[in-house]
Formats: structure tokens, C-alpha cells, sequence
């Protein structure tokens, strides 16, 4: 199972329970998360997701 798949899994498991979609945002801010180091600032992780817009 790719990332993607997992995410869309684990997220359809949730949205039973919370009523969240995955949207093309949501999966972008996913994307980014998981490619970054351990740690991260808040910073850092808008910067990231504003480079894989451009």
C-alpha cells in the first residue's frame, strides 16, 4: 500500500467519527509532514508546503 492509500485509509477510518474529508489540501500538508525531519518548526513546514505549490 503507498502513502496515499494509507492516508486515504486512515483518514476514511477517522471520518466515520469526525465527519473530515481528505481534501488536496489536507493531503498536500500530509505529504510535506511526512518527508520532513523528526523535528520541524511551524515555519519550516509553511515553507515547505509553499514550495511544492510553486
Amino acid at each position: 500500500m503507498n502513502f496515499e492509500d494509507e492516508l486515504q485509509a486512515r483518514f476514511d477510518a477517522h471520518e466515520m467519527s469526525q465527519k473530515i474529508r481528505l481534501t488536496r489540501e489536507r493531503l498536500l500538508v500530509a505529504r510535506v509532514v511526512a518527508r520532513q525531519p523528526d523535528e520541524f518548526t511551524a515555519e519550516e513546514l509553511v515553507e515547505a508546503i509553499q514550495a511544492q505549490q510553486t
